[in-house]
C-alpha cells in the first residue's frame, strides 16, 4: 500500500501478479507507457497473446486508466 494514493489499487495483488509474470512494477509501467495501443485494446476486450500478462493484470485488478497512470508515476 502506498501512502497518499487516492486510487483503489490492490498493491499486494499487483505484486503477486507481477511475480507470476516475472515483471517489476517499473517494467509493467514501461510497457504501459510505451504500448498505449495495447492498453487500449486490453480495455476494449481485444486479445493479443504477446500481452496476455498485461491484459490479465489490468482485468484482474480492474484497473482504470487513472490507476494505470498511478502505477506508472509510482515508479
Amino acid at each position: 500500500m502506498r501512502g497518499g494514493t487516492t486510487l483503489n489499487i490492490d498493491w499486494v495483488r499487483l505484486e503477486e501478479l507481477l511475480a507470476e509474470c516475472d515483471l517489476t512494477k517499473y517494467q509493467l509501467a514501461e510497457l504501459i507507457h510505451y504500448s498505449p495501443t495495447t492498453v487500449y485494446r486490453c480495455f476494449n476486450g481485444e486479445r493479443n497473446p504477446s500481452y496476455d500478462f498485461m491484459n490479465c493484470i489490468i482485468r484482474e485488478l480492474a484497473l482504470t486508466h487513472s490507476e494505470i497512470q498511478e502505477i506508472f508515476f509510482a515508479n
